[in-house]
């Protein structure tokens, strides 16, 4: 959480399996207070932990090949970086 409020995020994911439900929504809370305003969605590898109903419009990842989806999303930031990175240099 000192993170989100020293760092701009353009994502931020909670595992409802991690500290606690309760933690995760906070940070989601958190989150969703910055300026950068990041897309924000709880992961979940166990049918037993679902968002409380005061978070029903939240993104629940239900148990899906989360590997997966984590390689797509850092393939997606990589490739982003590599673009501005590409951008400074012909600048320059």
């Amino acid at each position: 959480m000192d993170l989100l409020e020293t760092e701009p995020y353009a994502l931020v994911l909670c595992n409802l399996a991690g500290e606690s439900a309760e933690a995760s929504r906070e940070v989601i809370r958190l989150a969703r207070r910055q300026q950068e305003r990041p897309a924000t969605a709880y992961l979940t590898t166990s049918q037993d932990h679902r968002p409380h109903p005061a978070d029903s419009t939240d993104l629940l990842i239900e148990p899906v090949d989360i590997p997966w989806l984590l390689t797509q999303v850092t393939d997606l930031l990589a490739n982003r970086a590599f673009g501005r990175a590409t951008r400074r240099l012909r600048s320059a």
